[in-house]
């Protein structure tokens, strides 16, 4: 992850559309706490607006992402976290929802550590049909319909401000990938599907996220492979 996150495609789109999702919902300035960090990219691209700090269960996160700027990063369980209650402007948790057995236990801390008034920005892959082994490679439990995720939000206690899809410009080819892998025999060991493109066909599929990254904060958009969702602890 620590190789692929500022290099693939995939990972730099998406974190662009939650930089615009930021932009356009959490005020600069702002504490945030970047849940399920990993190694760190999401904290190297907010740390210049906002006072961030991150949390992943990983002691390899722990320990890679210094590598990535200064923001400190502690170990902890999304279910428990370590902090006082009403201590940040902002909350991430850019797909760590679907690792989670309680998901639930999850959201309701997101809700405990947010200020009245703050924002939570989510993400979570879609469709429970595309559940594949690329899924199980990456140890996720389950993919969300849209109902399922604002839902979850919903019961949090958190006033859902923006959800979309995201990914939608290269939902079609995908679908059609998946679809067509599930037809063909499995191999026993669960496999990623990740990897880095040639550097023309990685700018080009990354420029389409970007393209949604410039939509969704004002426009939702109607399918894709991924749902994101912006939310505020209201009272």
């Amino acid at each position: 992850m620590a190789y692929f996150e500022n290099r693939h495609w995939w990972f730099r789109g998406t974190r662009r559309i939650v930089v615009r999702l930021l932009a356009r919902f959490a005020p600069r300035g702002g504490r945030l706490l970047d849940v399920g960090c990993g190694s760190g990219y999401t904290l190297s691209l907010v740390s210049a607006d906002y006072r961030s700090v991150g949390l992943d269960a990983s002691p390899d996160a722990v320990l890679a992402a210094p590598d990535k700027g200064d923001s400190p990063v502690t170990r902890g369980d999304a279910c428990a976290l370590p902090f006082a209650d009403g201590s940040f402007d902002v909350v991430t948790a850019l797909d760590v929802l679907e690792h989670l057995d309680d998901d639930a236990g999850a959201m309701a801390e997101i809700r405990r550590v947010l200020k009245p008034d703050g924002v939570a920005v989510l993400s979570v892959p879609a469709h429970q049909w595309l559940f594949s082994p690329h899924d199980q490679a990456l140890g996720h439990v389950r993919r969300y319909s849209k109902r399922q995720f604002t839902t979850l939000v919903a019961g949090a206690g958190l006033a859902t401000l923006r959800t979309s899809y995201s990914n939608t410009t290269l939902a079609l080819p995908i679908f059609a990938y998946r679809g067509v892998r599930k037809l063909l025999p499995q191999k026993t060991a669960a496999q990623s599907d990740l990897w880095l493109p040639p550097a023309p066909v990685n700018a080009t599929l990354r420029g389409l996220l970007n393209l949604e990254a410039a939509l969704i904060p004002r426009l939702p958009l109607p399918f894709g492979i991924s749902l994101v969702a912006v939310a505020a602890k209201q009272g």
